[in-house]
This record gives structure tokens, C-alpha cells and sequence, in this order.
């Protein structure tokens, strides 16, 4: 928890006066998250994220009560996905963890792209590209390359499991 205690400590002025790049977090007045920010504990460490339309929360359990079996794992609590939580949730990986479990949701065109590019997954899983979203997506092809960001962050040699 070591992030997690320095981010707690920051103050707003001294995040205004810091002017470091990175990631802005909608929502929390000048936290920045840089891109890949669990670089420097997740060595070796296997890193996983979900996103879709429904089925998301259930295939993160899944899939960490699976990788529990053999590794000491890591996922976002109750449903943190948005660009907000996860972000957050990506900061209680210490360096205990080997593999780590991260939810994604979105409600617009460039959240997936800002959550994938913060934690840098080896594996990317789409469960359902459904209707929702279609008010601000417009089409079920605008939420696909919606929920296709995901790929922004994808690791080179990485993988994209995607569920019809």
C-alpha cells in the first residue's frame, strides 16, 4: 500500500503546483495517475482487465478466485470501474501481488483507452459488446471501438479475449 499512503497525503495545492504529466482523474481535483503506474511493483506480475457490456464484475471474480488457486492475487473491489475507481484500486497493488484482476467500465469514447493505458493488462477480456451506451455511443459499432480501446494499453505480445 505504499502508493496508496503517498496519494493520501498529497495535497490539492501541492498536486496544482507539482504540474507533473500523466492521466487526469475526472472527479478529483489535480490527482494525475501516470500511464502503466503499476510499473514499478508489477514485474512478472500477470495483469488482467474486463470490460463489456454485463458479465464483467462475475468474470473478474472469476477470474481471480482461478488465479488465486496458484498466485497471490489482486482485484478491484465491489465494481470500481470507472475512471475513477479503478485508477484508485490500481494503487492497493503492492508488491506481494502476482497477478492482478481490474474491471473496466465506461460510458463514453476514450475511458476504456485512459483505464487500459493506466495499468498496462497482458490480457484483455471483453465479455459482451451489448446496447448500452447508445445514447452517447450512437451505434453497437461505436460502443465496439469504444469497448476496442482497450487495446491502447494492451502490452506488446499481449492477448484480447473478446465473447462474440
Amino acid at each position: 500500500m505504499i502508493l496508496s499512503t503517498a496519494a493520501c497525503k498529497l495535497t490539492r495545492s501541492a498536486l496544482r503546483k507539482s504540474g507533473r504529466g500523466g492521466t487526469a482523474i475526472p472527479g478529483i481535483v489535480g490527482l494525475r495517475l501516470s500511464p502503466g503506474v503499476l510499473t514499478a511493483v508489477s514485474r512478472g506480475m500477470k495483469i488482467i482487465v474486463v470490460t463489456g457490456t454485463n458479465g464483467k464484475t462475475t468474470t473478474k471474480e472469476f477470474l481471480c478466485a482461478v488465479l488465486g488457486q496458484r498466485f497471490k492475487s489482486y482485484k478491484t473491489e465491489a465494481n470500481y470501474n470507472s475512471t475513477v475507481g479503478m485508477p484508485l484500486a490500481a494503487l492497493g497493488v503492492t508488491f506481494a501481488h502476482e497477478a492482478a484482476v481490474f474491471e473496466m467500465g465506461m460510458g463514453d469514447f476514450g475511458e476504456i483507452s485512459l483505464l487500459s493505458q493506466t495499468v498496462r493488462p497482458q490480457i484483455a477480456v471483453i465479455t459482451k459488446i451489448g446496447s448500452s451506451h447508445l445514447q452517447k455511443l450512437g451505434t453497437r459499432q461505436g460502443i465496439a471501438r469504444a469497448k476496442l480501446e482497450i487495446l491502447d494499453g494492451l502490452q506488446s505480445g499481449g492477448v484480447l479475449i473478446c465473447d462474440g
